[in-house]
Formats: structure tokens, sequence, C-alpha cells
């Protein structure tokens, strides 16, 4: 990444993905349905936890202001309706359906 920063290299978006240096790459052609398959997935996820991750994923401590951050995050996730929700599907054997609360 450095080199093609610095060198100004060109660098194809499947050999981006193969590095890791993105996450997924998608051909034109598939790319609106790509995009709508993702966020439909994301609207039917929690999303309060959605927020924790994100946030926890751009925290820049260290390893014990990490673990005092997820541990925060998760007792607030805990006591969070759509925790409550989730367990409930789970037992009941029927999909999550999710408000942010």
């Amino acid at each position: 990444a450095m080199g093609l920063a610095m060198l100004g290299g060109k660098l194809s978006a499947q050999d981006a993905a193969s590095a890791g240096m993105i996450w997924q790459a998608v051909p034109d052609d598939e790319f609106d349905a790509t995009v709508q398959a993702i966020a439909a997935k994301l609207a039917a996820l929690p999303t309060l936890a959605l927020l924790a991750i994100r946030k926890a994923m751009r925290y820049g401590g260290g390893l014990d202001a990490q673990l005092d951050l997820e541990d925060t995050l998760q007792t607030q996730l805990a006591a969070s309706h759509d925790f409550n929700e989730g367990v409930t599907a789970f037992l009941e054997k029927r999909p999550a359906v999710f408000r942010g609360k």
C-alpha cells in the first residue's frame, strides 16, 4: 500500500481484495444488486449493535482501554430491547424484528 501511495502505481480491484486492502470487489454489472443485497441485510440487523461495532472498530485506545470500551458497549447492548428481541426470537425459532431500541 505504501509503495502504491508513494509511487502512484495501479492496482486492480481484484488484486486489492486479494491483498486484503479492500473488503470486496464487485463486477460493474453486479454492483447495483450487490449494494441492494448488502443494504437489505444491514437493514434487518440490530442498529444499536452495528453502531457499537463501528465505535469499537474505530476506537484508537490501547488494549486495556479497548477492553473497557467493549465491556461498556456489551453492557449497554445487553440492556436493550433489540437484545431481548434477539434472544426471544431465537428461543421462539423466528426471525428477529429489531427496532433500534
